[in-house]
């Protein structure tokens, strides 16, 4: 007598199934952000530049599933979290971590700013002032010329860190003798007058 599919599959539980359903819906609510997160975790850490457009595509190779754009983005940021922490964490750990920085480096200097949340609760971080010993000491050997750069932060809290350089050559045509050193990172909330910038690098020098 002839074996029936039902017996052939119950007897080898093994065999790979080729059936598939049309119907299935391709999103799973179940799919969350979180289970995202854990199954690309190694992948986001090792490329950082991971895009959510590229996560959508894993989760459909791996799970034959689509996520939502929002979703994968979601995912990319709580990988973040889970290795580096928050980044409430991340501006409650900065005075600290200046306050090391600067027990360890004799000379450096730094100046955090924030204002109580009228809401109640943490105080607001607004500005952040950080200058190394050395390149304090350095400062005086170089050309009295700073050279300032911004760039815009783009995270979940906006603002901007301001850096500079100084050169130590006073002659722009020797090349080989010229040599650049960083001065000082500031961070703001957004960009403000000349005093707020000055002020503190006139402490610090």
């Amino acid at each position: 007598m002839a074996t029936s599919r039902l017996q052939r599959n119950y007897e080898n539980p093994l065999e790979k199934h080729t059936c598939y359903n049309r119907e299935v819906p391709k999103y799973n609510r179940n799919l969350t952000a979180a289970l995202v997160a854990n199954e690309m975790y190694g992948r986001i850490l090792d490329a950082p530049h991971f895009e959510p457009k590229q996560i959508i595509r894993e989760m459909e190779l791996q799970h034959q599933y689509t996520i939502s754009y929002a979703k994968a983005y979601r995912a990319k940021a709580k990988v973040f979290e889970m290795r580096f922490g928050t980044y409430e964490d991340s501006y409650d750990n900065l005075p600290r971590m200046l306050a090391t920085i600067a027990q360890r480096n004799p000379g450096t200097y730094y100046d955090v700013m924030h204002f109580p949340n009228p809401e109640g609760g943490p105080s607001i971080l607004q500005r952040v002032f950080f200058c190394l010993g050395p390149c304090v000491r350095a400062f005086q050997y170089c050309l009295p010329l700073l050279c300032i750069d911004g760039t815009f932060l783009t995270g979940k809290y906006k603002g901007t860190i301001l850096s500079s350089l100084h050169s130590n050559s006073r002659t722009w045509a020797n090349e080989q003798a010229r040599r650049t050193y960083p001065s000082f990172v500031v961070a703001l909330d957004r960009l403000v007058a000349e005093d707020v910038i000055w002020e503190p690098y006139s402490a610090a020098a």
